[in-house]
């Protein structure tokens, strides 16, 4: 499928162990170095986690005044925690997976590496000591893969958008493999239709879920017509799969820490706003709203306007931004929007806004 791109790093051994067959020394070459690079991004996502048991337990010692902070704290830690023995779970059947094959082309060289902390690779191959790398073997369980890989994907997001938080529930069903479309953008516009939904936290949890649908997504192409191949082409596709999955987790783990932890948001800039009414009788009481508002000067949140639909949206040197309507119509005019925001990792975060103006000749 031509209109599939991979990312990042991984594009060269994708494209290594589709065109280099001949050449299987460097296609395994490139498998070690992915698996080499596994580990780091393991302890890299498993920083998030670290992160919210410190959290955690700062909060747990402060005492009286936390006890909301730390039942947040806790269901994060327990949904990072299913996370992992998800991803640990299908990374090791992968393992299993990658074990067969060396076997069917006569070798049987992997070791027992067993980390106690993240434990989650059983397996490591010594791609150095395989001995016919060239060999051909039937990719018998590429169909098993396939499922595999369906599974883990429809388990993770369910767990990411399924849940109470606070007094609110948030549900989404299961989104089953989209199977039939004509194009890349007949695909995400099915996908979107699936997102497009008001029962879960759709406008903090949307992005996160759609980039990790489309990424494994990706994953699964791989495995399309690779039943007949080297044994150094297969090693490389199962690493490259488990390297993805393991991207998936850290942006899962990524995101239901930036739901507790403080310092998400960076702001360099404050002002304080009051709003009221302008003319009040005498004798009478007058209520202010007073609040404290925080920019970034040196990002600009992203701001759309549903309502007119002709308003012009205009980003400021100072991390504000003004809005123009026009003002032909009399009476009370509505107008609506949206504004999102960044936290440090790059997850949208995004708010509604209403504002009634009368317009009077």
């Amino acid at each position: 499928m031509k209109f599939l791109l991979t990312s990042g790093a991984l594009l060269i051994s994708v494209m290594s162990y589709s065109q280099c067959e001949k050449n299987n020394e460097t296609v395994l070459l490139l498998t070690s170095e992915i698996q080499e690079s596994t580990e780091y991004k393991i302890n890299y996502g498993s920083s998030f986690k670290s992160m919210v048991k410190e959290e955690l337990s700062s909060c747990k010692h402060l005492g009286q005044g936390y006890e909301f902070k730390i039942q947040k704290l806790q269901k994060a830690l327990s949904r990072m925690t299913q996370i992992d023995s998800l991803t640990s779970s299908t990374l090791k059947k992968l393992d299993e997976t990658k074990k067969k094959l060396i076997a069917a082309s006569g070798d049987s060289m992997y070791t027992s590496i067993g980390n106690a902390e993240y434990d989650l690779f059983k397996y490591e191959i010594d791609f150095n000591k395989i001995n016919n790398p060239g060999a051909e073997v039937i990719f018998s369980d590429s169909l098993l893969v396939f499922r595999q890989l369906n599974s883990f994907r429809e388990e993770l997001i369910y767990g990411l958008t399924n849940y109470s938080w606070g007094e609110k529930n948030f549900n989404l069903n299961k989104i089953g493999p989209i199977q039939e479309f004509e194009s890349w953008d007949h695909f995400l516009f099915q996908l979107d239709e699936k997102l497009n939904v008001e029962s879960y936290n759709y406008r903090e949890d949307k992005y996160i879920v759609r980039d990790i649908y489309i990424s494994l997504q990706k994953s699964l192409f791989k495995i399309m017509g690779h039943q007949n191949n080297t044994l150094a082409s297969h090693l490389a596709l199962i690493s490259v799969i488990q390297s993805d999955i393991i991207s998936a987790r850290n942006l899962s783990l990524m995101h239901w820490k930036s739901r507790v932890s403080t310092g998400e948001y960076t702001f360099n800039m404050f002002k304080v706003g009051v709003s009221g009414p302008s003319v009040v009788k005498s004798g009478e009481p007058a209520e202010l709203e007073l609040f404290l508002g925080a920019i970034n000067t040196e990002a600009n949140p992203i701001v759309t306007v549903e309502s007119p639909e002709n308003a012009i949206v205009k980003k400021n040197d100072d991390g504000t931004v003004t809005i123009k309507i026009p003002t032909n119509k009399t009476g009370n005019n509505v107008i609506s929007g949206t504004v999102t925001i960044k936290n440090k990792s790059g997850i949208p975060r995004t708010f509604s806004w209403t504002e009634t103006i009368e317009i009077v000749e």
